[in-house]
């Protein structure tokens, strides 16, 4: 069973990186056709075990990712608690 939900997660983050791209991809293609490209906007987690470390360019962009990272971080302790239960 752990091997099937492996496979599902990590099937889920490649779609999440290929999408991500592409998204990435259109917005960069119209910021330069606008020449609108010093606008860009990021960020990014690093989650060591249950511990986010969060960076970003704007508050928009850092929000979205603190919501992620608190996702994230409540599924790690539940997941931990119910493997050791």
């Amino acid at each position: 069973m752990l091997y099937t939900v492996a496979f599902i997660l990590i099937t889920v983050g490649i779609l999440l990186v290929v999408g991500s791209l592409l998204i990435s991809a259109s917005k960069s293609r119209k910021a330069v056709a606008s020449k609108d490209s010093d606008k860009v906007q990021g960020a990014g987690v690093l989650m060591f075990g249950p511990i986010p470390i969060i960076f970003g360019t704007d508050k928009n962009s850092m929000r979205a990712v603190m919501l992620i990272a608190l996702v994230l971080t409540i599924v790690f302790v539940i997941w931990c608690y119910l493997m050791l239960r």
